[in-house]
């Protein structure tokens, strides 16, 4: 008889082999909790209602004809209020697109779900998150749902700046573009 065993007979081998075979089912789980396939579904909500760039108190920031309620934050980074316009948020509008070229067409499904439409058809969906004003604009935070640190402010159909704009992980705000044929 050969005495002489496989290598994956002796201890080494098999330790080896568990090693393995624990890494590609640590691999294989890591990845379908990343795309979401395993593991909880909940989508953290972002901090609502930041007031920023509004250097005089939230309570005087209105115009006449909109309403905002008490300030519960006195620091100018971190206010949130109930806000409301009388003209409230738009239904849809579009950016013209550079990449790729076209009209990039934003829709509000509903009360809190905003879809984005690229020119060549791929979708990003967006929460509401709360009310905001920005710049001296009542307007929504929406929140990407792939991507909850990615925020964007969509101004109410009565403010003079048509601007969307994004931030990222609050810091902040960038020109996204010009809302164009506003609903």
């Amino acid at each position: 008889m050969d005495s002489k065993k496989s290598f994956w007979e002796t201890v080494p081998g098999i330790l080896t082999a568990i090693g393995g075979t624990i890494a590609a089912a640590a691999t294989l789980l890591t990845a379908l909790y990343t795309t979401g396939l395993i593991g909880n579904k909940a989508v953290p909500t972002p901090t609502p209602l930041t007031t920023t760039q509004s250097p005089i108190p939230l309570a005087q920031s209105a115009s006449p004809g909109r309403e905002v309620a008490k300030a519960e934050a006195p620091s100018p980074e971190n206010r949130t209020a109930t806000v409301t316009s009388s003209s409230g948020p738009p239904r849809s509008f579009y950016l013209d697109s550079v990449d790729p070229p076209g009209k990039d067409v934003w829709a509000r499904l509903g009360e809190d779900t905003w879809i984005e439409r690229y020119p060549d058809g791929r979708t990003n969906e967006f929460r509401h998150a709360g009310r905001l004003i920005n710049n001296n604009c009542i307007g929504s935070l929406l929140y990407r749902i792939t991507f909850t640190d990615l925020e964007v402010f969509i101004p109410d159909r009565d403010c003079s700046a048509k601007q969307l704009q994004w931030r990222h992980k609050k810091a902040e705000w960038h020109y996204l573009g010009e809302m164009r044929d506003i609903q």
